[in-house]
C-alpha cells in the first residue's frame, strides 16, 4: 500500500500471479533451491519479478524454510554457552560430568 496515494503500488506482484508461484514450487518444483526455481521461472513461465521478492515471498508462505543464521557473532554465542557448560560441570553429552570434576575439586 503505497500510504501517499492510499492505492496499491503498481509494481505489487498481483496476488493469483503469487499464488501460482507457490503453487508452481509445491506441485512442480519442490525440492529446488530458490535460486534454481528462479531460473526456471524466468525461463519456462515468463516471470518478471526478482529473486528477492521470491525467495521473501517463499518463506513467508512458508514454502521454504529460511536459513540458519551463521557468522562470527553466532559462533561466539555457542563458544559462550559451551564455555558456560564447561564451568558447570556439563559435558558435550547430556547428564554426564566432566573428568574435572568426577576427580574432586581443583586444589588451590
Amino acid at each position: 500500500m503505497d500510504r501517499r496515494l492510499g492505492q496499491a503500488s503498481g509494481k505489487r506482484v498481483p496476488v493469483d500471479r503469487a499464488e501460482e508461484v507457490e503453487r508452481l514450487y509445491r506441485e512442480r518444483y519442490q525440492g529446488f533451491t530458490v535460486k534454481h526455481f528462479h531460473e526456471h521461472l524466468v525461463a519456462d513461465h515468463g516471470f518478471g519479478w526478482g529473486y528477492t521478492w521470491l525467495k521473501l515471498h517463499l518463506q513467508w508462505a512458508g514454502v521454504v524454510p529460511k536459513a540458519p543464521r551463521k557468522g562470527a557473532p553466532l559462533r561466539q554465542a555457542q563458544e559462550e554457552e559451551a564455555r558456560a557448560a564447561a564451568a558447570a560441570g556439563h559435558d558435550a553429552a547430556p547428564g554426564r560430568l566432566t573428568a574435572r570434576l568426577a576427580r574432586g575439586p581443583a586444589r588451590p
